[in-house]
């Protein structure tokens, strides 16, 4: 079973601002954000991080976190740039992103979907 996107965005955030907070960066890049959201959803198997798009080689789960992402930035909770030196992408969470974090998580909990053949 995979997440429903518009559950992963509070998890989302949570898990910009540890790894933004532990590395003292002030940001995430998405290659953290993909290994570390599966923390969130335990029922989520090895099989189903593989499932690819149909007609496609995009893994939905890593789809499926960047679009959370972007309907996260689009809400102004987090925001994105590019790293001058390397070009990779830098998640920031924003104020509002951590006010969200603050007022959600305690009762967010995982919701999924069933991924059909």
């Amino acid at each position: 079973m995979l997440p429903v996107q518009d559950n992963m965005i509070t998890p989302l955030l949570d898990i910009i601002s540890r790894v933004s907070a532990i590395n003292n960066v002030g940001y995430a890049e998405p290659k953290q954000v993909y290994l570390l959201m599966r923390n969130y959803y335990p029922d989520t198997s090895d099989e189903d991080l593989d499932i690819k798009t149909k007609g496609s080689s995009e893994v939905i789960w890593k789809n499926s976190i960047r679009h959370a992402h972007r309907k996260a930035k689009a809400k102004g909770l987090c925001k994105s740039d590019k790293c001058r030196t390397d070009n990779r992408n830098k998640w920031r969470i924003t104020e509002a992103g951590a006010l969200h974090i603050v007022h959600n998580l305690k009762f967010w909990r995982p919701v999924y979907r069933r991924v059909e053949d």
